[in-house]
């Protein structure tokens, strides 16, 4: 009986050693950062293992112990939206209306700057042993206003009329750059698409001697498209009208010289998305059964939505 308590409290021991390595392990996780883990052979020789995501990756040995921690960075961007309203007040004796003050109301939302994908070529070489070091393929993100829009006081309102009384702000993040980057966040080159970009991807192929870096943008915006503006603007924005060639896949491939860590474009091309347009509508919501002159907003099969001037 006494050997069992013995062997029972030993195996308890095992298990709440093996628990405290694995809340050590965890420990160095970033929370709400998904991670991925893999065993690896390294340079060395020895069997490791990988564990990244999101730009962060650890290097730990067959029992847990920490060997490498690596940051490629990350920050935060501010995408949401706010409301400006205001009301008015009646003078019975001037029979006019003032406005009143302004209340602001915030809707904020935390977006990441950077997005990492994995160079596969260099992931392969780094899980065989060729390589030592992780390269990620980064895209960097802006935030830009998506947009702006107005109500103002009718006619009746004598004294106040035509001013404004509510306003709504929305903001965006669009990609304005993608990074080859080291585990550690050093930039080894930089490519800067024609335009900015929502929904896009960077990846990266080893052809022979060569290596291709391949941008895919389905929302393109050209690079004039504003940050911001007054809020107190009576003219309306929205970025959806700037789109460049909606409704196609656009595609930049470039040629990276690794050794002068040299980049430049070698072609561009783009196929129709698979979408078709299933309604249109005109500013006020109202459905059009043909283009109809002035702004028509276009809705597609894939649920996404188009403004177009027809002229």
């Amino acid at each position: 009986m006494k050997t069992r308590i013995i062997l029972l409290a030993l195996f308890c021991s095992t298990i709440a050693h093996a628990q405290s390595i694995i809340d050590q392990v965890f420990k160095t996780i970033v929370p709400e950062t998904e991670r991925a883990f893999y065993n690896f052979q390294s340079v060395d020789g020895q069997t490791k293992i990988l564990g990244y995501g999101n730009g962060i990756s650890n290097v730990y040995d067959e029992k847990w112990n920490t060997l490498e921690s690596h940051n490629a960075g990350q920050e935060e961007l501010n995408t949401g939206y706010y409301y400006l309203t205001r009301s008015y007040q009646y003078d019975s004796n001037r029979k006019t209306y003032t406005a009143t003050a302004w209340e602001k109301t915030d809707y904020p939302n935390k977006s990441a700057k950077y997005a990492y994908n994995i160079w596969t070529d260099n992931f392969n070489k780094f899980y065989n042993g060729e390589a030592n070091t992780l390269y990620y393929l980064r895209n960097v993100d802006q935030v830009f206003l998506r947009s702006h829009s107005v109500s103002t006081f009718s006619d009746s309102y004598t004294g106040i009329a035509g001013q404004l009384n509510r306003v709504s702000h929305y903001y965006t993040a669009l990609t304005t750059e993608f990074n080859i980057v080291d585990w550690d966040g050093n930039i080894l080159c930089k490519i800067e698409p024609p335009y900015y970009i929502s929904s896009g991807f960077c990846q990266a192929i080893d052809v022979k001697d060569k290596t291709y870096v391949i941008v895919t943008a389905y929302y393109m915006y050209p690079k004039n498209v504003i940050q911001d503006c007054d809020p107190y603007s009576t003219v309306e924005y929205d970025i959806s009208s700037k789109e460049v060639e909606p409704g196609y896949y656009h595609y930049f491939i470039y040629e990276y010289d690794s050794k002068a860590n040299a980049i430049q474009m070698v072609k561009a091309d783009k196929s129709l998305a698979n979408r078709k347009e299933v309604a249109r509508y005109d500013v006020n919501g109202n459905k059009l059964n043909s283009p109809q002159k002035g702004i028509n907003i276009i809705l597609y099969s894939d649920g996404t939505t188009n403004k177009v001037l027809e002229k």
